[in-house]
């Protein structure tokens, strides 16, 4: 899908002494500096920002006329009000968040994203408007235009994509995208690192007792290593999903290990082997890719490997609200790394100990 040119660089263009208000405006937000604390400068922000005093002159006086700061000769930059700065900021930065997901069904992993999400972005003072999924249909140009950026999972880039179309481009942060779409230069992806999350499962593999692995996946981006046994789930992850699959291999080997990338489905045949007196904990035949701070879980001791909701939140948040504020900066790409759960990592670290 190609983006009009016209609107790729309406994206873009600003003039430089607004660009470089926007800057200064930053970097007296991170500083947190007092009311009428002595800020810098005009030569300092010659220097920092390797720019010409005429721009600078333009940017400070935009400031000052905004009443953020003062600035007379022979003073320098001055704080006048910096709580009004903040506020304005807020308002100024605002981001529309595509939540594919109705609030009558709601999956606690995503609503735990999306609350650090917020919270993350209000800590950096960027406001946000939510749209869950019952009314996608409704977001039109006044929604679009009054928001600076856009956050969304891979199930919505088709939908964004043509959205930047209809109403003009904007930055976009693609949350785990699909890996079939070519994404603009204004999308900015955040990975998870399903290899890295492969990699944690194997270890933890190598120091069991178990000689055959089985996989029940409903994510075809985790892909193991050849010797695995792949059980694609074709119904939708429940803990009666597990249960039947259980029920398939009560009677395999005690050295088989079940490899499950849902949460539900992995409790599912924890609980169906329980009921019959064999724990795969205590055997450490269980291992559940799935978000490691799930309390039922942790609760339960099933070994769990893989992605934090609140850290994807709170680092997506971070690395978009820098996007937003210094759009020329160039960026890497956010990895969200996968993690262990206490089981796991105290699991490795007995078995190297007895090595």
């Amino acid at each position: 899908m190609q983006i009009p040119k016209d609107n790729q660089d309406n994206l873009s263009f600003r003039p430089l002494y607004k660009k470089l208000a926007e800057k200064i405006s930053v970097q007296i937000l991170e500083a947190k500096p007092r009311n009428g604390h002595f800020f810098c400068t005009l030569s300092d922000l010659c220097e920092k920002h390797n720019t010409s005093i005429t721009t600078v002159r333009r940017a400070v006086a935009l400031l000052t006329a905004q009443g953020f700061i003062s600035c007379k000769a022979g003073e320098g930059v001055i704080i006048k009000d910096f709580e009004l700065l903040r506020k304005v900021t807020s308002l100024n930065f605002r981001v529309l968040i595509l939540h594919h997901h109705f609030r009558k069904q709601l999956n606690d992993f995503f609503e735990l994203r999306l609350s650090a999400l917020i919270q993350g972005f209000s800590s950096s003072d960027i406001s946000v408007q939510v749209i869950y999924r019952e009314l996608l249909d409704d977001v039109n140009s006044f929604y679009w235009q009054s928001s600076q950026g856009i956050v969304c999972g891979n199930s919505m880039v088709n939908r964004v994509l043509s959205a930047c179309q209809t109403y003009g481009m904007r930055q976009v942060l693609v949350i785990n995208p699909p890996a079939n779409v070519i994404l603009p230069e204004n999308f900015h992806p955040v990975y998870y690192d399903f290899d890295g999350l492969v990699r944690l499962s194997c270890q933890f593999w190598e120091r069991t007792g178990c000689r055959k692995i089985i996989m029940i996946r409903n994510d075809r981006n985790i892909i193991p290593p050849p010797e695995v046994e792949i059980i694609d789930l074709e119904e939708y992850p429940t803990v009666e999903a597990g249960h039947r699959i259980a029920e398939r291999f009560l009677n395999v080997p005690s050295n088989t290990g079940f490899w499950v990338t849902d949460d539900f489905v992995g409790l599912g045949i924890y609980d169906f082997f329980r009921a019959r007196g064999e724990n795969l904990n205590e055997q450490r035949r269980l291992l559940v890719n799935s978000s490691p701070s799930r309390l039922l879980i942790e609760e339960l001791g099933i070994a769990t490997i893989g992605f934090c909701p609140l850290q994807i939140g709170e680092l997506s948040a971070k690395y978009f609200a820098g996007i937003l504020k210094s759009p020329e900066q160039p960026r890497d790409s956010l990895v969200i790394n996968a993690q262990a759960n206490a089981v796991v990592s105290q699991g490795i670290a007995a078995s190297d100990q007895s090595e």
